[in-house]
């Protein structure tokens, strides 16, 4: 597997235990509306997706940190997955976004990109979110219980000794939370989803 050859990483260093992962803590960052009309506008006039500039602008930040760290020769390439909300392209009913939640559907599809700038990073990461994930051309639905297994088993293992962790974003929707976020789908079960909080997470 290509990916797996790219190890180790390039990332932030962590402290790095032998105790297997507990709660998560999910760092957020709010643009205000100007500021994200203005990255908004910068984004389309060089034909890339907000996405992809938000995840090329981390991978430079955390390249910047790795030449500082004594720890820099560690990691050559930058692992990461890239995330997708694989529902609308799944069989009916199931393609139903407004149906379902995400859910297991949410799929992370590995990508290990060399150091390079801005630019670089983010015309890479654009092909890596703009590739064909329909059934005809990306049958991922015939591997997916394989494909989750293997995730629950690789994320509840500790953390190679010294090894620097793949940094990612969760990136899905920006722009369209309030339709992801409904008080009520109608899958096989009617299940009623209490919201508390929205926050814009990059």
């Amino acid at each position: 597997m290509d990916f797996a050859g790219k190890m180790p990483s390039i990332g932030l260093l962590a402290d790095i235990t032998q105790e297997t992962p507990g709660g998560t803590l999910c760092s957020t960052l709010e643009y205000p509306p100007i500021i994200l009309n203005k990255l908004l506008a910068a984004c389309r006039e060089d034909n890339l997706s907000i996405t992809s500039a938000l995840h090329a602008a981390v991978i430079v930040a955390t390249q910047e940190f790795q030449e500082m760290s004594s720890e820099s020769s560690m990691g050559v390439n930058f692992t990461t997955f890239a995330i997708f909300d694989y529902r609308p392209y799944m069989p009916a009913p199931c393609n139903d976004v407004s149906a379902w939640p995400m859910g297991v559907y949410m799929l992370g599809l590995p990508a290990s990109l060399p150091s390079a700038e801005f630019p670089t990073q983010a015309k890479a990461l654009q092909k890596v979110y703009k590739q064909p994930l329909g059934q005809d051309e990306f049958p991922v639905l015939e591997y997916y219980d394989q494909y989750s297994g293997m995730m629950a088993s690789a994320l509840s293992q500790p953390p190679p000794p010294r090894m620097p962790l793949p940094t990612t974003l969760s990136l899905s929707g920006l722009g369209s939370i309030d339709c992801r976020m409904q008080a009520i789908y109608e899958g096989k079960k009617r299940c009623r989803l209490r919201v508390s909080r929205l926050e814009r997470m990059f």
